[in-house]
C-alpha cells in the first residue's frame, strides 16, 4: 500500500518485509492516480536477502504459522540461489495461508523453483496446481505450457489452452499481474505448440 487514509491507527509489522496492518477495518483498491516512481533501493545492500534470511528465520521460530513470512523466506532464498530451501518456505507459505492470492503466488513460486532445478515433471504439477487454485489468474498456466512446449508435449499444451487462453486480466488480484500472460504470450506458446 502507498496511499492510506492518516485518520486511521496504522502500524507496521516485522524486523523485516514490513508491511501496513490496521487494527480498524479498511478497505484496499488500485487507483490510476497519483502515480509513484519505486525505484526499489532498499534491496541495494549486497547481503540483504541474508540479512533477511536470518531475521524472518528468527521471526519464525516465535511464530511458525505466520505464511507471510515463509513466502518472504522464500523470497530471500530465491535471492541467495538457494532453490530448494525457497521451494520449501513457499509450499509452507501455500500450505499455511488462507488468502487465495497468497497461495496462488507461493505454488507459482514454489513451481519456478522446481523449475530452477531441471525438475520440470513436478514443475509442471505445481504450475497446474497453482492454476487450478486461481482460474481467474494465467501466470502459471502460462508457465505450465512454456514448459510442456519445452518438454515436447505439444497435445498437453493445446488441451490446456482450449480451457484458459481466453481469461481477462484480473480485476481484483494486485500481486504478481503479467500482463502479457493476458495477451501476445498466450498465442506464442499456442502457435509453438501448433507448428511444432
Amino acid at each position: 500500500m502507498r496511499l492510506l487514509r492518516a485518520s486511521k491507527p496504522w502500524t507496521y509489522r516485522g524486523t523485516t518485509r514490513e508491511y501496513l496492518d490496521c487494527r480498524e477495518p479498511y478497505t484496499r483498491a488500485k487507483v490510476n492516480a497519483p502515480r509513484i516512481v519505486d525505484h526499489a533501493d532498499g534491496a541495494s545492500r549486497a547481503d540483504k536477502y541474508r540479512r533477511d534470511a536470518d531475521l524472518l528465520r528468527a521471526e519464525l521460530e516465535a511464530e511458525p504459522n505466520d505464511p507471510r513470512r515463509w513466502y518472504y523466506l522464500g523470497e530471500s532464498y530465491k535471492g541467495l540461489g538457494q532453490f530448494r530451501l525457497a521451494n520449501l518456505a513457499y509450499t509452507n507459505c501455500a500450505m499455511l495461508t488462507s488468502a487465495p492470492e497468497e497461495k496462488y503466488l507461493a505454488l507459482f513460486r514454489s513451481a519456478q523453483m522446481l523449475e530452477y532445478q531441471d525438475e520440470f515433471d513436478l514443475a509442471i504439477d505445481r504450475y497446474l496446481m497453482a492454476n487450478a487454485e486461481r482460474p481467474a489468474r494465467r501466470e502459471a498456466l502460462l508457465s505450465a505450457c512454456r514448459l510442456l512446449n519445452d518438454c515436447r508435449r505439444f497435445r498437453d499444451v493445446i488441451r490446456l489452452l482450449a480451457s484458459g487462453a481466453s481469461r481477462p486480466l484480473p480485476s481484483k488480484d494486485i500481486a504478481g499481474i503479467v500482463p502479457g500472460a493476458y495477451g501476445h504470450l498466450m498465442q506464442i506458446e499456442l502457435d509453438r505448440a501448433r507448428l511444432r
